[in-house]
């Protein structure tokens, strides 16, 4: 018993760390197309900075979804009941 919870904190970890990376860098280029929108001469068109805001961030909520469910699906033992089959 003590094995198959550890497994699961093991899965669990495993998809936060993912997670966490891949949420790093969106963040981090949403905060640089930031930086460079507002500092530089001269300025990209509203519009176009939008996109490319919605384009980092899109993925970024997709990501947290992902992970909200993977996370459940790991703790209601789905993976573990598909193996014995």
């Amino acid at each position: 018993m003590k094995e198959k919870k550890y497994e699961k904190n093991g899965r669990i970890t495993g998809a936060v760390l993912s997670g966490i990376v891949f949420c790093i860098f969106f963040v981090f280029m949403m905060v640089v197309f930031t930086i460079l929108q507002f500092m530089e001469e001269p300025i990209m068109p509203p519009a176009i900075y939008l996109y490319f805001m919605a384009t980092f961030l899109i993925p970024t909520i997709g990501i947290g979804v992902s992970l909200y469910f993977r996370i459940r699906e790991i703790k209601s033992g789905e993976e573990d009941e598909a193996k014995k089959y």
